[in-house]
């Protein structure tokens, strides 16, 4: 049941296609139901209903309701039974989404519950994905967040020390905007750069469109609408495949 899981909460987040993603789950919850394993099946379905969410299979791309599940019955079950890494699970994929489809108010209201739970997900490759998504999103809303964002940053650099391959490139991508927020903007231009670089030779392709959206909208900021449509073509790119 573990091992069905992780694999297709990690094909989510290294950037397998969607549509393939979806397919592999729904037949994952076939299984766990068969098998009755209860509590990865809820997780499964957790992942399965994210994906729906961002093919737009979904009223509400921010709200895990759906076809696979329904987070206002699913999160009270998961308190009830004390649940901390389904709890962790539901609350960081919501935090993805919330980001990814720019509720930052939300995004970062749910970053706030996840903490609570990140201590029954040591050692998950999720924990990354949460300082990623939580830095990101605070930097949309203020510019009085960088002693948390500097808390973040230094996890993830410690993890892209052992592991460029996985974590670099989400450090830069922070970088980046870090660097949009302070007005430096030789600094952000060098490190989207980079953030796109580094999720390119990885192939996390997720990562590398979402790194073109952000460098597209830091020059459309700037008034540079020609440099912003190369990138803004390589983002629509990337999120088709």
């Amino acid at each position: 049941g573990y091992c069905a899981y992780m694999y297709a909460q990690q094909a989510l987040y290294v950037g397998q296609g969607l549509n393939e993603l979806i397919s592999i789950t729904a037949s994952y919850s076939e299984v766990l139901t068969k098998i009755n394993q209860i509590s990865t099946l809820s997780y499964n379905e957790i992942l399965r209903q994210t994906a729906l969410n961002l093919v737009g299979d979904a009223k509400n791309p921010i709200l895990l309701i759906g076809k696979a599940c329904d987070e206002t019955t699913q999160i009270a079950l998961l308190e009830n039974t004390n649940d901390g890494q389904g709890l962790a699970f539901t609350f960081i994929n919501k935090l993805f989404l919330a980001y990814i489809f720019e509720d930052f108010d939300t995004a970062i209201e749910t970053a706030q519950k996840a903490t609570k739970y990140l201590d029954t997900i040591t050692a998950m490759y999720l924990v990354s994905i949460f300082y990623f998504y939580d830095s990101l999103a605070r930097l949309q809303k203020s510019s009085s967040v960088f002693e948390t964002v500097n808390a973040n940053q230094d996890k993830m650099q410690n993890w892209a020390y052992h592991a460029p391959m996985n974590h670099q490139h989400k450090v830069d991508l922070v970088e980046a905007e870090k660097n949009r927020v302070l007005n430096n903007k030789i600094e952000a231009i060098e490190y989207y750069d980079k953030a796109i670089f580094g999720a390119k030779e990885n192939e996390y392709t997720q990562e590398e469109a979402l790194a073109n959206e952000l460098a597209a909208k830091f020059y459309l900021d700037w008034g540079k609408e020609k440099v912003a449509s190369s990138y803004m073509q390589e983002a629509y790119y990337f999120y088709a495949r």
